[in-house]
């Protein structure tokens, strides 16, 4: 039976990846369970083996979370096969290559995605967790849309109510068998939390949510290392100036060809000193490196491999402009990727280059904490960095690089969001069993904007 401490429910999260992993969808789940943690929440977790993510960030702790909470499961999984992910030897990577090429092949025949399998090994061991520590409600975050499928089969066997909290709205084409999987997640749970306010409406056009769900907006939070760090004001800086990348480019959907361009511009035409530091998968690294010598920009561009989390907050913190990079499809324009988080805490100008309509590009625009630039055209992209050097924003208005200005995204006032949504949750939605195990759910209010 579910228990009866509403004020305060016990919350099971399922991710698959959790700290320690490096990938960006790691944070999330991490920082809100040690947060709904010092709330007063008992909070578990079942996750994937650490041997099974894609890269590990000795950095990234677990904030409290205690282990023994933790349920790590193996990844019965061709796309996260075992420590062969981490191996650098050529023999790993001809086998890397391989094993995800029979992934690519073999994931349309799968239900969800390719963790399915490992939601289908991690289903029993949730189901014992969720009875015997009495949990309250469960919090399933995708992309990965096997923690949510986890989450419905569990909730229909225990009658334990499940949230879905969408970090990417999934691209999942009508008619298929794995759209009607998902309709069926989205119709089955007792609400959703999303963190851009696009993906509302993206949710209901695209993934046939209904206007009655209850749902949430619970933004990225800034992260832990930065958030006591406060610039009050821009200072003049010296060159050489450092213009930094940081994050997922989506092999080319988020381009950054014309910050190459551009920052050849100015060293070239503007008698200024700039480098443009770029800190990238090695996916991307044969593609960029190309970009760069067809521009003739090597000189001034630095490709390096992504970071661990804290060292990256450090360089993020010396360079003089970041670079967000959001794309023009829909599904990059309507979130709000999880660096721009990350650059809200070091309290640095920001350049959002695409779609200028995007969510991310509103947000810096109106936080006053940098520009706009159209991807495609370098010379926009010039003038906008030049902008920043000078501690300049939109029209001219200086910039606002404080901590006060993003407090919205801390992390306590945050989780303060999600604690009463997942608590709603909690106290109005009642379970019906019959020997059968058949639920009949109640839905929960929708929250007050």
């Amino acid at each position: 039976m579910v228990s009866k401490s509403k004020s305060h429910p016990r919350v099971l999260i399922i991710a698959a990846d959790f700290a320690p992993s490096a990938v960006v969808g790691a944070k999330r789940p991490t920082v809100f369970a040690a947060e709904l943690s010092q709330r007063g929440h008992d909070v578990y977790v079942v996750t994937m083996r650490e041997e099974c993510y894609e890269r590990i960030d000795p950095s990234v702790g677990l904030y409290g979370i205690s282990e023994d909470a933790i349920v790590r499961v193996p990844c019965c999984s061709l796309w996260r096969h075992s420590r062969w992910n981490r191996r650098r030897s050529h023999i790993s990577k001809i086998w890397n290559k391989a094993v995800r090429g029979i992934a690519s092949i073999t994931q349309p025949l799968l239900l969800t995605d390719v963790a399915f399998p490992w939601g289908l090994s991690a289903l029993k061991r949730t189901e014992q967790l969720v009875q015997q520590s009495a949990i309250d409600v469960i919090w399933a975050t995708i992309p990965e849309l096997s923690a949510a499928y986890l989450a419905m089969c569990v909730s229909e066997r225990t009658g334990v109510p499940y949230v879905v909290d969408v970090r990417d709205v999934p691209n999942i084409q009508p008619g298929c068998r794995r759209y009607w999987c998902l309709r069926r997640i989205f119709e089955n749970c007792a609400g959703i939390t999303y963190v851009a306010p696009r993906q509302e409406q993206a949710l209901i056009d695209l993934c046939g949510v209904s206007h009655e769900m209850p749902r949430v907006l619970v933004h990225n939070s800034l992260p832990i290392v930065t958030q006591s760090d406060t610039h009050n004001e821009w200072k003049p800086v010296t060159p050489p100036y450092i213009v930094l990348h940081g994050g997922a480019l989506y092999g080319g959907e988020r381009d950054i060809t014309g910050v190459m361009k551009a920052v050849r511009l100015i060293n070239e035409h503007d008698n200024i000193k700039v480098r443009f530091d770029v800190y990238a998968d090695a996916s991307e690294h044969p593609r960029l490196l190309r970009v760069a010598r067809e521009i003739r920009c090597g000189d001034c561009v630095g490709i390096s491999e992504a970071l661990p989390h804290v060292e990256f907050l450090q360089r993020c913190r010396d360079a003089h402009a970041l670079i967000l990079a959001v794309g023009h499809s829909r599904l990059h324009t309507d979130t709000i990727p999880a660096k721009l988080y990350d650059y809200f805490g070091v309290n640095v100008p920001i350049l959002v280059v695409g779609s200028k309509d995007s969510t991310s590009a509103q947000l810096v625009s109106d936080l006053k904490r940098g520009v706009v630039a159209d991807d495609s055209k370098p010379a926009e992209i010039r003038e906008a960095i030049l902008q920043l050097l000078s501690g300049k924003g939109e029209l001219g208005v200086p910039l606002e690089l404080n901590s006060g200005s993003v407090s919205q995204f801390s992390r306590k006032q945050l989780a303060g969001v999600l604690s009463g949504f997942l608590g709603n949750v909690s106290q109005h939605t009642s379970e019906l069993f019959d020997r059968r195990g058949d639920v009949a759910m109640v839905r929960v209010p929708s929250q007050p904007d």
